[in-house]
This record gives structure tokens, sequence and C-alpha cells, in this order.
């Protein structure tokens, strides 16, 4: 907040800008009925790049079929889906013009990167492996008392093993979608990630499913 007359907003907010040819579910056609033809207005690209993949802000860890292993932070970043409506509002533009940026704090939780590049920094990523180990109970041999079964694919503490013909399923982690739960906690002990992969682990389970997106305006 600037002043009285400025204000920020930022939020996930799953309008998809790519939707439009569906005419029958066009969140723009219909947000812009209601709101008087012609009145609502859009910002269709949140950042100053005709590169589609900057203005992705979804955040996922498979593709759908397989796990995404990549080393690459922006390989993690899908749909450009969170578009504002405004009317009446009137963008600031600060000194470095911009359109309404779109954080990729997946390449900031990187070792040295913007949110993990001090102690006081690194202390609130080492805070969740706290969480974590707290969250377990008393250890077990293995497991642990609030998730006595550990899943031999990813070493993940779990509440349940379910039987099945070929092989056991474990459900309820401690945190899901890892893929080394012990590589995941030593990156989280160490307060940074030295992998894109643990890095959109840590903000897919923790933080949240999309990038932040942020657009300045006048009131």
């Amino acid at each position: 907040m600037v002043s009285v007359n400025q204000a920020i907003m930022a939020g996930d907010f799953n309008v998809d800008y790519n939707d439009r040819d569906d005419k029958d579910h066009d969140a723009y056609l219909v947000f812009t009925n209601f709101f008087g033809k012609g009145g609502a207005s859009l910002l269709n690209v949140w950042v100053n790049s005709d590169n589609p993949a900057d203005n992705y802000t979804a955040v996922r860890l498979s593709n759908g079929r397989q796990p995404i292993m990549s080393d690459n932070v922006n390989d993690y970043r899908y749909l450009a889906i969170d578009n504002l409506f405004s009317r009446g509002l009137n963008a600031v533009e600060p000194p470095a013009a911009y359109g309404g940026p779109v954080y990729n704090l997946l390449g900031g939780l990187r070792q040295g990167g913007f949110l993990v590049n001090s102690p006081a920094k690194r202390a609130v990523i080492q805070s969740f492996r706290n969480a974590i180990i707290t969250a377990l109970g008393n250890p077990l041999n293995p497991g642990f008392e609030n998730y006595p079964h550990i899943c031999p694919k990813n070493k993940t503490p779990s509440k349940t093993r379910k039987r099945e013909v070929d092989s056991d399923y474990y459900v309820g982690p401690v945190i899901g979608g890892l893929h080394d739960y012990n590589a995941y906690l030593t990156d989280l002990n160490n307060g940074h990630f030295t992998s894109a992969r643990r890095a959109a682990e840590f903000y897919r389970n923790s933080i949240s499913d999309h990038l932040p997106v942020v657009y300045r305006f006048t009131i």
C-alpha cells in the first residue's frame, strides 16, 4: 500500500484467458454480460513478454502421465490461467513498467535464490522440517507413532498400508508427492532446495498450486 489511493491485489484467480473459444462456457462472455456489455476490461498478459511460458501461473508435479523430474523450475509451470477482470481501475506503472508480474517463487527457493539467501529466510524453510518431525510422533522401528508405515518407493512415512494383489499401496503420507523423502528433508534442513523438483514439491505441498500474481492500481 503506497497511499490511501493505491492498492495491490494478488491472488489465485483461475480465469483462463486461453479458454475463450468455448462459447458455452466462456468466462469472458458470462462475466462481461453480467457486468454490462463492454463494461469489463481484462489484462490478458501479466508480464511484458510474448513468451506464453512467462505467464504460466499453475504449478504441477506431473504432466498427468508421469512425474516431472526436470531440473528447470519453469518445467513445473503450466497454464496462463490467472487473469483479472476490472472496471474503473487505473493500473499504476512503477518506474520499471510492468503489466502485473507473475512472481516465479520456484526459482527463488533454489540455492542462492532470493527467498533463501539469508539465514533468517532459510530459517523459515527449516521450520517446515520441524513441523514434519513433530507431526510424525515418536520414532518406531521402522516408522513413527503417527505414521507407522514407510513407503518403499520414496521412503515417505505414511499412515496406512493397503494390501493389493501384486504390491502394497501406501496412503496418508506425512507430506505427499515426494520423489525422495530423505533428500527432501535434507533440503529443508539446509533451508534451500538443491533441485527444481524438490523446490516444486515444497511449493505445491506447503504453499500453493499457483504462483502469485500482483496487480497494482489506483482507486
